[in-house]
């Protein structure tokens, strides 16, 4: 925390959803605050605590039966199945039994899960904790609900929630046009919540220490999702900057609002193919999105993770027609089971290793578990049902293993075909780049592909050996650094060169700036979130692509480390908006 002014605070912590916000904090109360009480009313406590789990359940029931996506429900179905879990209730009435409150019992039940579980060296896992921790204080707000007689999660007006965690279940109780913004001490790219909070527009910080203890409810909190900053009690000066913000943002929704039919295209005639990335619960705004080209990457291993035991192939096959369906007609590629390192599948077995991220995971594991890769690409093939099929191969370190995987998708086919079944109209077969090693036999083996979408995330954690889940050292380095910038403009060269197209899927697609950065390298496609789309197109339509090319190709020449500071001004004084 660095001291701003005598008033205004300042704290840094890490963007998972980018944006702006000001608004007064409301502060929920974490777990950790609940001090222990005892009670001589054992029969009483157990009754309002099986009360509170027949109106949490009652609660869930009711949103479950209204109009919501999918992969809402199944947040919603994750709630429920821990309130139903026979253990933790029998745990919490042995704690009442034993002379405590119904809220002291539940605290210290769920206590005691989140100890035992946050030992264990599995990001999913402990990840998972803070669905735990929704739902123990998601019972105590309604345990307090009936003391108090008041519903507390009316929110009288527009708040920026602070919390030491938040589960996503607890997030859809509120009126979600009052939650200008969230700034977590805890998060990551990963969590549920952060993946709702960026379907509905969100802005989220996390990372942010002692949040709780440092800011009280009725602070005038200004939270900037760019720079990852959280300002409390903010200055005349910040507050200003937040108002030429505010006043650029309304003038860029105006504009976007007036492109969202146009033809994404430079104002020297090149088009750019946008495309969306989907899974979990990005699509909650499927329905919603702005006009896309296609869907650039559809994460299968998301509903997976959410299932209590793995889905089937006909229960795959289900799934996957719905993203088709949503397309309507548009090319939807699909990425095969990209788990292991922070995404981890409850019912699969996995060793404990030193370095998740760079071991048995994605296509590694599937090809050492080929019966489930095969299953998926039974149900792809079955899903497209004599249309074309686009499938991508995760994590691909050498051309050996893409060869593997391919020959099984053609496996798949000849099975399909001897099956009498209808086998899709074409069949496009890429990879993701995301490993440096196939960066330098590219130009040896790209023949081989279809397609190549460079996955930027896990590419640039790997070029710079720094973690990007890790708070120490995800911001040591710069995704406009110029190796890296480099690296990608080899890549599109070399595909360009062999006529294979070449797009990105990564994060970096969807941040104006570096999106801009990409297309000055010569990528004409890039894939991101639906939210992100509407305010790529609108810089693209006002930059000139070749002048643009013009200017990288001098600054990748200079000795500057980033770029960053010298596109933004060149934006800048040609008026595009980003």
């Amino acid at each position: 925390m660095e001291k701003v002014s005598l008033s205004c605070q300042k704290f840094d912590g890490i963007a998972f959803v980018e944006g702006f916000a000001k608004a007064q904090a409301l502060v929920l109360r974490p777990l950790e605050q609940y001090t222990p009480q005892r009670s001589n009313h054992q029969d009483q406590e157990r009754t309002r605590f099986l009360d509170a789990c027949s109106i949490l359940k009652e609660e869930l029931d009711l949103t479950l039966t209204g109009k919501i996506a999918d992969e809402q429900k199944a947040l919603l179905e994750t709630s429920k199945m821990l309130l139903l879990d026979r253990g933790w209730n029998r745990q919490i009435i042995q704690i009442i039994d034993q002379g405590y409150t119904a809220e002291t019992a539940v605290h210290q039940a769920t206590h005691q899960i989140v100890e035992r579980i946050g030992k264990i060296e599995d990001v999913y896992l402990r990840e998972r904790l803070s669905d735990f921790k929704d739902l123990a204080v998601r019972i105590l707000h309604i345990l307090e609900r009936l003391k108090s007689g008041k519903k507390l999660k009316v929110i009288p007006k527009q708040v920026i929630l602070v919390a030491q965690s938040l589960g996503p279940a607890e997030l859809l109780d509120y009126d979600l046009s009052k939650i200008k913004g969230i700034a977590l001490a805890e998060g990551s790219q990963t969590m549920h919540v952060t993946i709702v909070a960026r379907a509905y527009g969100i802005p989220l910080l996390g990372g942010i220490e002692n949040i709780c203890q440092q800011v009280q409810s009725g602070d005038l909190l200004i939270l900037d999702g760019q720079n990852g900053r959280l300002y409390q009690n903010p200055s005349d000066e910040v507050i200003d900057e937040l108002h030429r913000y505010q006043a650029s943002e309304h003038k860029r929704l105006l504009q976007e609002n007036k492109n969202k039919d146009n033809l994404a295209q430079t104002l020297d005639g090149q088009v750019i193919e946008l495309g969306i990335n989907l899974g979990l619960a990005d699509d909650l705004l499927v329905a919603n999105a702005p006009p896309f080209d296609k869907v650039g990457l559809y994460r299968t291993e998301l509903p997976f993770m959410l299932a209590k035991e793995l889905p089937n192939c006909s229960e795959q096959v289900r799934t996957y027609q719905k993203v088709l369906a949503h397309a309507k007609g548009r090319p939807v590629i699909f990425r095969t089971l990209d788990v292991g390192s922070d995404k981890v599948l409850p019912y699969v077995h996995h060793q404990p290793e030193e370095n998740p991220a760079m071991g048995w995971r994605s296509t590694r594991m599937t090809l050492d578990r080929r019966a489930l890769l095969r299953t998926q690409l039974r149900a792809l093939i079955r899903a497209v049902d004599g249309k074309p099929l686009w499938v991508m191969f995760p994590m691909i370190a050498d051309i050996g293993e893409f060869l593997a995987s391919k020959r099984t998708l053609e496996l798949e086919l000849k099975s399909a075909e001897k099956r009498g079944e209808t086998l899709p109209s074409e069949v496009h077969v890429g990879s993701m780049l995301e490993i440096p090693s196939l960066i330098f036999g590219l130009k040896n083996f790209v023949h081989y592909f279809d397609f190549i979408s460079v996955g930027t995330n896990d590419l640039m954690q790997f070029m710079f050996a720094a973690d990007r889940g890790n708070i120490n050292v995800s911001s040591r380095y710069d995704t406009l650094n110029v190796s890296f910038l480099m690296a990608l403009d080899y890549i599109q060269k070399t595909c360009r060169q062999a006529h294979v197209p070449c797009s990105v899927c990564g994060e970096m697609a969807g941040r104006t700036l570096e999106a801009m950065a990409l297309i000055s390298l010569g990528y004409t496609s890039l894939s991101m979130n639906p939210h992100s789309l509407l305010r790529v197109k609108t810089a693209l339509l006002g930059v000139n692509q070749e002048e643009l090319q013009n200017y990288m190709e001098r600054l990748l020449k200079t000795e500057h480390l980033s770029v960053r500071t010298q596109l933004m001004a060149y934006l800048r004084d040609h008026e595009v908006l980003f």
